[in-house]
């Protein structure tokens, strides 16, 4: 049986797609894993292993140059799931604080970079 159509979500398999997402942030070919954690995620895991996966979505996403409204919408819909790993909620949240998208305000990115914490604050240059 092929990887993307294994059902992923009972006996550990969440966790495990979400080791193989974390390897996949470290290979030079991470894209092909793109495609088996979003047919993970398809499969409605339980929030703290959907919340990862979503946050590894963006980042491989990212690696490739998906489009920056994609990542936004991944990168929010991963912040609530993610509750339970603050750690990468607040990551989630800096990638939503970059401006990359555009026609998103300012203030918005200003937004998400407060909320993100102390530990993710940005340094604005002395004028």
């Amino acid at each position: 049986m092929c990887c993307a159509t294994h059902r992923w979500t009972g006996n550990g398999g969440g966790e495990l797609a979400v080791k193989l997402g974390w390897a996949a942030t470290r290979s030079l070919d991470s894209a092909n894993m793109i495609d088996l954690l979003s047919g993970v995620l398809a499969q409605d895991p339980p929030p703290r292993i959907r919340g990862e996966l979503r946050f590894l979505i963006a980042l491989l996403l990212e690696r490739v140059g998906a489009e920056p409204a994609a990542l936004r919408r991944i990168y929010k819909e991963a912040v609530p799931e993610l509750g339970d790993r603050p750690e990468l909620a607040a990551l989630a949240m800096v990638g939503l604080g970059v401006p990359t998208a555009p026609g998103v305000p300012l203030a918005e990115h200003v937004h998400w970079l407060d909320r993100a914490g102390p530990g993710a604050r940005y340094h604005r240059p002395a004028r």
